[in-house]
């Protein structure tokens, strides 16, 4: 079970910072290669305005994809807790405790 749960973590981690590299990859080849700003008709825009202006259009028309993204991140955060919580107490329950010669009664095996 406790490798069911440390899977689904990681599993939940994967999906948490794949839309953030996707966003950041697309900022920064707006940046590289420039883009033309949404707000207002003019020639290409480079660096770091690029950038922004890209990071910008995502938040403004993707508002309910940041929000479920949002949401995601409680989600993978609070596994990730209980995950960390549940291996240590398994880890804690599963000590191996060998009985003393002196507590097995006579004439009992090992």
């Amino acid at each position: 079970m406790k490798k069911a749960f440390i899977t689904i973590d990681v599993g939940l981690i994967i999906l948490t910072i794949i839309p953030v590299i996707v966003v950041l990859a697309d900022c920064i080849d707006s940046a590289v290669n420039g883009v033309i700003p949404w707000r207002e008709d003019s020639t290409f825009i480079y660096g770091m305005p690029a950038f922004f202006n890209t990071l910008g259009v995502y938040f403004v028309f993707g508002f309910v994809l940041v929000v479920l993204w949002a949401i995601l991140l409680l989600v993978t955060a609070g596994f990730t807790v209980f995950t960390v919580i549940y291996a240590k107490k398994k880890k804690r329950n599963h000590r191996i405790v060998t009985p003393s010669p002196a507590t097995i009664p006579k004439g009992e095996d090992r």
